[in-house]
């Protein structure tokens, strides 16, 4: 049944009588999710522009760079279910607009207090956003194509747009802050005007959520019969993907300007989007395979990449960081993609965002705990012992998480994820 037009209602009314399709929808959703993890890593490489212009301490920057979790796991936790019951784009429209308020509130205000409120307003939007978004793309690729009974294509589009779009904003904002004037303010106001558009676009999709399921009435978070081992597993594997990227996405540009004596904001950003760009290519690369390959090969690459990084710190080789940047990504990418696919199989269909919402409320306090444990480690030991104590922390928990993910009754062996994907 319709619902009456009245303030935010109109809009989407509005957005009714201009409704894209379900395939074109599906694209925009993409995009506007790819945009909002962009603003959530932008800063990275802007880190070291304010921690020589302000005085601010490896623990500050760290801080500031992890209080994306806060709001993040608030907002996962409290919000990030919504779209179950009011719908997917009833919740993304304003989601979307929360964090253009964020880059706003970044570039007007850019002290400690507004550096702070930003990230928590940047984490609210990414709580709500990250979740529903995934979600939307599943609902949206199922009636796009009804005949297809798999979740590759869905589970592909939505890991490429997080780790793209985290891949896209330290780029955006060293390129920014190398090439323009006043990058601290252009870099947001950019992200501002791209978040606003998508915001816009977002009305004319389709919506996928009719009358709350009975599930979603009496419960946010609800698994399939014997799956919490497998959840959890994967959510200790994803955690694993966001501290190991958050770590140097708070102190990655600090290690290179102190060092590797590298002072271009260019390569700062270039630097951390490789790990996320790796992270993409490496999840599309993988599109079809088993969440059991995802996790092996995911951690011994992570255990790879992150060696290499330490050795590059050893004698100092910028050429061999950026080689483990690369690989360390790719390592995150599957060991992301395996996570998410396996929280996407193992969640009741009517609760599949508030599933999601635990999993990247996991997801994010690790990506603060990665930096925050880097930091006090460098205040502690070297650079090198620390990131070595990190890498040797990270793996091990990529073990756990990947053993206890992939186990499994002998009834439900590895099986295709057409076969295994949720209604």
């Amino acid at each position: 049944m319709p619902q009456p037009c009245h303030t935010y209602t109109r809009l989407l009314c509005v957005g009714e009588r201009l409704r894209l399709s379900a395939d074109a929808g599906f694209w925009v959703v993409a995009a506007a999710l790819l945009v909002v993890m962009a603003v959530g890593t932008a800063p990275a490489a802007l880190w070291p522009v304010y921690q020589a212009t302000g005085g601010l301490s490896d623990t500050t920057i760290a801080v500031l760079a992890g209080a994306v979790v806060v709001g993040a796991t608030v907002s996962f936790l409290l919000l990030g279910h919504l779209s179950d019951r009011y719908g997917r784009r009833r919740v993304l429209v304003p989601a979307v607009l929360t964090s253009a308020l964020s880059v706003v509130l970044m570039a007007l205000v850019p002290t400690v207090p507004g550096l702070l409120a930003g990230r928590v307003l940047t984490g609210l939007a990414l709580g709500i956003v990250a979740p529903t978004a995934t979600a939307y793309l599943l609902d949206l690729h199922r009636a796009a194509r009804p005949d297809s009974t798999g979740v590759v294509r869905a589970t592909t589009v939505a890991t490429a747009a997080n780790l793209g779009g985290l891949a896209v904003g330290p780029v955006l904002a060293g390129v920014l802050a190398e090439f323009l004037p006043a990058p601290l303010v252009l870099t947001f106001l950019v992200l501002a005007v791209l978040l606003v558009t998508a915001a816009v676009l977002l009305l004319a999709c389709p919506e996928t959520v009719g009358s709350p399921p009975v599930l979603a009435r009496r419960a946010r978070f609800a698994l399939r019969p014997g799956s919490a081992t497998q959840f959890w597993g994967a959510a200790v594997g994803g955690s694993v993907s966001f501290a190991t990227s958050g770590a140097l996405g708070a102190l990655g540009g600090v290690v290179l300007r102190n060092q590797l004596d590298v002072t271009s904001t260019l390569v700062w950003g270039a630097a951390i989007g490789l790990v996320h760009a790796a992270s993409a290519l490496a999840q599309i690369a993988a599109a079809t395979w088993p969440t059991r390959a995802l996790f092996a090969c995911g951690t011994v690459l992570l255990a790879g990449g992150l060696g290499l990084m330490t050795v590059a710190l050893v004698d100092p080789m910028l050429w061999l960081w950026l080689a483990g940047c690369a690989v360390t990504g790719a390592a995150c990418g599957l060991l992301f993609k395996a996570a998410l696919l396996t929280s996407t199989l193992v969640a009741e269909p009517a609760a599949r965002a508030g599933v999601l919402a635990v999993y990247f409320s996991v997801a994010y306090l690790g990506m603060a705990g990665g930096g925050l444990i880097l930091a006090v480690l460098r205040g502690y030991t070297g650079p090198v012992t620390a990131l070595a104590l990190l890498s040797a922390l990270m793996v091990l928990l990529a073990v756990i998480g990947g053993l206890t993910a992939v186990r499994r009754t002998s009834d439900e062996e590895e099986a295709p994820h057409s076969v295994r994907a949720a209604p």
